[in-house]
């Protein structure tokens, strides 16, 4: 009987299988691309870092502490980094700020260093680099040609592919120029004050663990501003950012499962409604209540084994494509694997979850009566209310249980199901709102079509309920990542206003502060700030020296812990005599000027808000700088709330103008000039004559920001397109559920003197009211979430942007328009007398 009563039904159901198919697609194609990435992070653990430890600092080392490591280490390699201006000799296009590595040839110490043409650090010889693929496309440079660093000049020998453990998308951000360690002193990029980041590269002796050797040389680094990282932080570092990618991918796939889920359930509440009436015949002619509900039973199950088989067939084909769409953000190779468990998860996930969609349902099976197979008129159609409780508590848990089971720890799954819960009740509320508002205001003075266009979305057994969250689900998770992208940027394009800066020149020494101003002036570019910058490290917080302080650290409450960074690092400060735009005062007083002798009596200075919450300081509490061996004490005058999105130097400390005057410092400055031309031409006369000055572009930093959040938004669309391809899904499949009432609706008003042409109108309202009220809900709660996340996490109210209200409404019309029309082009055609016999 399961079967007969299957094939009688298949076509309608055969849509809603393809709903739970592409949920399951998406689970098994994430879940299984997840495992093989944490796989392939695991097996290639050195090569991410490219040795076993690695020292950072942005000082030169202690050559006695150095000494100490290379006998406790084996193969010590070091390693250069800092900014410079690259001019490509056969372009006439203007410098452009890059990021210079400079490595000697046995670099890595594990991976490799892949180029074009293959040989990666074997191309380090005399005045030969390696060149980001990105800076030759730019430049439209080829191997062979020249470039100049500084006051020197380089063939380019290679083009540089990747690094070991590092992004090939991020990099655009700061495209590398690889130099031989040797050419470092020859390009005179490196003086005072310059950024230098100096590392320092080893293998251990032993294999094995080596936690004790390592603690001892972070133990000594903490207390020389040098940080440690080893090829474990460093795999455990990438596999955190990995599962936080992972995390929102798999959100997006549950969401569209759960969405299947909805449409599947949905569509067996309409069909299982129609069965009623036999289902109480069947149990008047003596089949058990058992018999009857495992007739319909192996049908749900059907539904569910045959959608998840054809979903993690779907799945593992799809996770073969994400290579290409995710790769290019991952620092290292990946081999994609089968993963049985993805397989397994997806069978059974989604056989029990279509089942759990079908229990309200089945439910009513049970409770049927015998005699109201001879009175259809009293079989009840609701759900009761204890029922409903258990089944929605069933579905928490069951969403519960299978965000943490696909998620990479349960804390993260928990908080997924949550977010995915607060989503679906979301649109789930204000859809039921919006149906009744407009039920309850019923627009009486539009015309007659498309007054009956919003009736029918009240229609018995219409789901619009289910089509709005469905198709709301799927705006909300587009609208959103364009959101969210826009606010990214919504700082940054800060720089675009007529008065806002839109370049920084820095690394200036003191002697050339003069000409350059000059050369500005001359070319009738402004100056609009012109900060000094003075390098000063902490050595004393309220009379206790820093190495007390970390040494005691340990031993306080962790909310009275000043984060380590915070107390070894340099401080880059400044004076001035005013408080700046970009700051506000909040507390104390600033003080402009301090003529004082610092011996006798403390210059006040003003510290950031966060800087102090992190040292837990107050006004009047004491901290001291040192500067070239010159102690010098301070005390908190004021405090700063500092706009650290403004594309402006800031600082955590700020002294008043008259102590640090004439102390050893580099500067800042910042300009606007609104003629690219201009920009481009000034560019290369700075680069010309003040080779080790640093232009920053911020009108090319946009531009690579913006390239880089569309690559990324376009990663995570193709995984969000699941959720919004399932809701078209689910439309279609209703509207075929759905034909026979339409069809015979539309030949009762033909009856009643309705032309052909007002049916047309009547059916294109409905469409297009669906569309419209998923479209407004879907953006409304994205438009919410953006919001938020700008107050608490961007710490800003980002604008409304009506772009992406006005294309997702008009995108949604037109979709659900054109699968509305085609789909109901049978009522059009269908003959009205045949239409009335069979009903």
């Amino acid at each position: 009987m399961a079967k007969r009563e299957w094939h009688s039904e298949k076509k309608h159901l055969k849509l809603y299988l393809i709903c739970i198919s592409i949920g399951i697609a998406s689970l098994v194609s994430i879940h299984s691309f997840s495992t093989t990435v944490r796989a392939s992070i695991d097996e290639q653990s050195r090569s991410l870092l490219g040795a076993d430890l690695t020292l950072k600092s942005r000082f030169p080392f202690d050559p006695q502490w150095l000494d100490e490591l290379d006998s406790k280490m084996s193969t010590p390699l070091q390693e250069w980094r800092f900014a410079g201006m690259a001019k490509f000799l056969n372009s006439s296009q203007a410098p452009r700020l890059i990021q210079v590595r400079a490595l000697p040839k046995n670099y890595p110490l594990y991976g490799e260093m892949k180029s074009t043409p293959s040989g990666g650090a074997n191309f380090l010889n005399d005045k030969q680099c390696l060149v980001e693929a990105s800076l030759l496309l730019q430049y439209q440079a080829k191997i062979g040609d020249e470039i100049r660093l500084g006051q020197s000049t380089f063939t380019i020998a290679a083009q540089l592919d990747s690094l070991p453990g590092e992004s090939g998308a991020l990099s655009e951000l700061a495209p590398r120029i690889i130099i031989p360690f040797s050419d470092i002193e020859s390009t005179q990029l490196i003086a005072f004050g310059s950024r230098v980041q100096y590392l320092r590269h080893f293998v251990f002796k032993e294999e094995g663990p080596n936690e004790k050797l390592v603690a001892d040389i972070k133990a000594q680094a903490d207390l020389n501003a040098v940080r440690v990282e080893t090829s474990v932080s460093r795999q455990e570092r990438i596999r955190k950012i990995s599962s936080n990618l992972f995390s929102f991918l798999n959100i997006s796939a549950i969401l569209s499962l759960v969405l299947g889920a909805i449409g599947v359930g949905s569509a067996i509440h309409v069909y299982v409604s129609k069965q009623l009436k036999n289902a109480a015949i069947l149990k008047c002619l003596g089949a058990q209540s058992s018999q009857v509900f495992s007739v319909y039973l192996l049908q749900v199950l059907l539904l569910g084994i045959l959608g998840s088989s054809l979903g993690v067939c779907l799945g593992i084909a799809i996770q073969f494509l994400l290579p290409q769409v995710i790769g290019q953000f991952l620092p290292f190779e990946i081999a994609v694997s089968i993963n049985p468990f993805s397989m397994l998860l997806g069978l059974v996930s989604g056989t029990l979850i279509t089942a759990l969609a079908a229990l309200p349902s089945l439910q009513k099976l049970i409770e049927l009566n015998p005699s109201q197979g001879l009175r259809p008129e009293t079989i009840s159609y609701q759900t009761n209310n204890k029922f409903k409780i258990i089944f929605y508590l069933l579905c928490t848990l069951s969403l519960m249980g299978l965000s943490i089971i696909s998620s990479t720890n349960p804390k993260t799954g928990f908080l997924s199901a949550c977010v995915l819960l607060v989503i679906i009740l979301s649109l789930s509320v204000c859809a039921k709102g919006f149906l009744l508002s407009i039920k309850k205001l019923f627009p009486h003075f539009l015309p007659f079509t498309l007054r009956q266009g919003l009736k029918n979305l009240y229609r018995p057994n219409n789901q619009s309920h289910i089509l709005i969250i469905s198709l709301g689900a799927g705006v909300f998770v587009i609208s959103l990542l364009f959101l969210l992208r826009e606010n990214l940027l919504y700082q940054v394009n800060k720089t675009s206003k007529e008065t806002a800066p839109n370049f920084v020149l820095f690394d200036i020494q003191h002697d050339q502060s003069k000409d350059l101003k000059q050369l500005l002036e001359k070319s009738g570019v402004p100056i609009i700030q012109d900060v000094p910058i003075i390098d000063l490290r902490l050595r004393k917080i309220n009379g206790l020296k820093i190495k007390e302080i970390i040494a005691n650290r340990d031993k306080l409450p962790k909310d009275q812990r000043s984060p380590l960074w915070t107390l070894t690092r340099t401080y880059r400060c400044t004076y001035q005599n005013k408080i700046l735009d970009t700051e506000k005062l909040i507390q104390g007083n600033f003080v402009p000027h301090f003529s004082g002798d610092f011996e006798s009596e403390r210059i006040p200075v003003s510290i950031e808000e966060g800087m102090m919450e992190r040292l837990n300081l107050k006004i009047g509490d004491t901290v001291d700088f040192e500067l070239s061996g010159i102690e010098l004490p301070c005390t908190i005058s004021s405090v700063r709330e500092v706009e650290w999105m403004q594309m402006r130097p800031n600082f955590f400390f700020v002294f008043p103008e008259g102590p640090l005057n004439d102390a050893p410092q580099m500067q800042v400055i910042v300009s606007r000039s609104s003629d690219p031309i201009l920009t481009n031409k000034l560019q290369s006369s700075i680069n010309t004559k003040f080779p080790n000055i640093s232009f920053l572009d911020l009108s090319l930093v946009i531009q690579t920001l913006t390239s880089l959040l569309d690559k990324l938004s376009l990663t995570i669309r193709f995984m969000a397109g699941f959720s919004i391809l399932t809701g078209f899904v689910i439309l279609i499949s209703t509207l075929k559920l759905s034909q026979n009432q339409r069809q015979k609706e539309s030949v009762l008003l033909k009856i009643m003197g309705a032309s052909q042409r007002q049916i047309r109108k009547i059916l294109i309202a409905e469409f297009l009211s669906l569309a419209i009220l998923s479209a407004n809900i879907g953006c409304f709660i994205a438009y919410a979430c953006n919001h938020l996340i700008g107050h608490f996490v961007f710490d800003n109210t980002p604008p409304f942007n009506i772009n992406i209200l006005l294309l997702a409404n008009l995108s949604l019309m037109i979709i659900t328009l054109c699968i509305g029309y085609l789909s109901s082009k049978e009522i059009f055609n269908a003959p009205s007398l045949e239409t009335l016999r069979q009903n």
